[in-house]
């Protein structure tokens, strides 16, 4: 992946494109993965220095989406509610489909492609809505800041 370019080299050994010769990346298939990578929590030891997803302790991390709940418990054990559920077509489980933060003004994680069914002048209304939070905010932000300078 090209981590490490710029380390002294051997000219007698020839090296792949995208390779260099020395030991110091953990995985040479995967440029996300380096020594100067950010650890995330995904399982992986991201930056090579031999933990797994350290700093990350008591963090919920699910692996198993599989099973009929998926990360549902994990998900809303951190916080989140299921908001909208979809019928798997092979199975007929609900499957998570969306998320939110309660009490944020507008947190939403969606699993489907709203821009799909998106054009310039006919936004899903996902989009719709995230706008028009934004813009309410931004009034509401304009408001106390006048009340404020008063």
């Amino acid at each position: 992946d090209g981590y490490g370019a710029g380390a002294t080299s051997l000219a007698c050994v020839p090296v792949a494109p995208g390779l260099v010769p020395n030991a110091l990346d953990c995985d040479d298939a995967d440029p996300a993965r380096s020594p100067s990578a950010l650890e995330v929590c995904n399982g992986i030891d991201d930056d090579c220095d031999g933990a797994v997803d350290e700093g990350f302790q008591g963090a919920p991390y699910c692996a198993n989406s599989s099973s009929s709940s998926g990360c549902v418990p994990q998900i809303e054990a951190a916080g989140l509610s299921v908001s909208a559920r979809a019928k798997a077509a092979s199975t007929g489980e609900a499957l998570c489909e969306l998320i939110e933060l309660p009490d944020h003004p507008w947190f939403v994680g969606c699993q489907f492609h709203p821009e799909f069914s998106s054009t310039p002048r006919t936004g899903h209304p996902l989009f719709k809505a995230y706008i028009e939070a934004a813009l309410t905010a931004k009034a509401r932000s304009k408001v106390q800041s006048l009340g404020q300078a008063a």
